[in-house]
């Protein structure tokens, strides 16, 4: 394929795309999009990072009890 025609095909799937967004805007009501320096925006990517860091700090507390757990089993068996 050309790049001539891998450009157009890009341009269709954008359009189509931009005409699949707008209908669902309309749809839930969305009258204004947020932009970087929206209020909601920023309150968003706030939310975001802390959902993050609260799932990395899960993943971490799973990964101490495990080990604690096979600690425990370790030192049983020495019994």
């Amino acid at each position: 394929m050309s790049k001539e025609t891998e450009r157009c095909h890009a341009i269709e799937n954008h359009e189509k795309d931009l005409k699949i967004v707008q209908a669902l805007e309309a749809k839930l009501g969305i009258a204004v999009r947020w932009t970087p320096l929206s209020p909601e925006w920023s309150k968003t990517v706030e939310m975001v990072a802390k959902c993050r860091y609260q799932r990395c700090l899960d993943n971490l507390k799973a990964l101490v009890v495990s080990r604690m757990f096979e600690l425990t089993k370790m030192n049983m068996s020495q019994m």
